[in-house]
C-alpha cells in the first residue's frame, strides 16, 4: 500500500503536485485523468520514489520511502514511464528479462524458467512473435507492448504505469486494459495515467482528476465523470451522456 500524505512536489522550486494526499490499497485499478501539465506524470514519479518532495510524507506499506533500498523498493514497486527510447539492438525478449534485475541482479544468469515467463509475459500482451525480434525494427506499438511485458514480467505489489496504451490500436488497447485489471482483482495496486476518459471509466475503479490548479476530484467514475467537474478541470464546458459507457464531448458555446 502507497501512502501520499500532504506532499508538495515539482521542479526547480516549481511545485507541480501541492498538499496532495491519496492512498492507493491493493486490489485498486486507479487510472490518472487530467489535462496535459495537470501532473499526471509528475505524480507518477513522486508514487516511484524517482522525484524528491519538498513536504509531506510518503510511505510505502507504513514505512517511509527512504527506508526501502532502490533495489528492495523495485522488488515491490514496477513502474513504466512515459519515456521510452529504446535505441540499443536488444531483442524483445532481453528487453522483457531485463525486468528480473531488480529481483536477481545484474549478472545472476537466468535460466530456462525465466525465458518461459519472458515468453509468456509477451504472450499476454499479443506479442509472443516478437521475442527474437531486434526492438530497434519494430514499431511504436510494438515496443510499447514489449515494455508492458517487461512490467508485467518484473512483477511486484504496485504497478506505476504512465500512457500505457499510447500507440496502440483499439483491440491492443482492451487487451493491456484487461490484463492489468485482472492483476488488480487477483490482489495487485495498478495506477496508471490516461487521456482516455471513456477507456478510464470502463476498467478504473477509482479516478483522480487532476487540473492546473491541483486535484480536483477522486472517487467512482460515476462522481469524478461529471460534467460540472470534468469542465472545471479541462477549462472548457463539457457534457457527459451515459448509456453504455460514458461519452463526454464538448459543450456548444452559448
Amino acid at each position: 500500500m502507497i501512502d501520499l500524505i500532504d506532499v508538495t512536489a515539482g521542479y526547480r522550486n516549481r511545485p507541480i503536485i501541492k498538499n496532495f494526499s491519496l492512498r492507493l490499497e491493493r486490489g485498486n485499478f486507479v487510472v490518472l485523468i487530467g489535462p496535459n501539465g495537470a501532473g499526471k506524470s509528475t505524480l507518477l514519479r513522486v508514487m516511484a520514489g524517482l522525484l524528491p518532495i519538498n513536504r509531506g510524507m510518503r510511505h510505502l506499506d507504513g514505512k517511509d520511502y527512504e527506508r526501502y533500498s532502490r533495489r528492495l523498493f523495485s522488488q515491490r514497486v514496477t513502474y513504466l514511464p512515459q519515456d521510452r527510447n529504446l535505441s540499443l539492438p536488444y531483442t524483445a525478449g532481453e528487453i522483457v528479462l531485463f525486468g528480473a534485475y531488480a529481483r536477481h541482479g545484474l549478472w545472476e544468469t537466468l535460466g530456462e524458467s525465466e525465458q518461459r515467463r519472458a515468453r509468456e509475459a509477451l504472450k499476454q500482451v499479443g506479442a509472443a512473435a516478437l521475442f527474437d525480434r531486434p526492438v530497434t525494427e519494430l514499431s511504436g506499438g510494438e515496443r510499447q507492448r514489449v515494455l508492458l511485458a517487461r512490467s508485467l514480467f518484473a512483477g511486484g505489489e504496485t504497478y506505476l504505469l504512465d500512457e500505457p496504451t499510447a500507440e496502440l490500436d483499439p483491440v491492443e488497447e482492451e487487451r493491456v486494459m484487461h490484463t492489468f485489471q485482472g492483476l488488480s482483482r487477483k490482489g495487485a495496486c495498478v495506477v496508471m495515467a490516461l487521456h482516455d476518459l471513456s477507456l478510464a471509466a470502463r476498467y478504473g475503479n477509482q479516478l483522480v482528476l487532476l487540473g492546473k490548479t491541483g486535484a480536483i476530484a477522486a472517487g467512482r467514475p460515476a462522481e469524478v465523470l461529471a460534467a460540472g467537474v470534468l469542465s472545471r478541470a479541462y477549462g472548457v464546458p463539457l457534457q457527459v451522456e451515459r448509456s453504455e459507457g460514458f461519452i463526454i464531448t464538448r459543450s456548444e458555446e452559448r
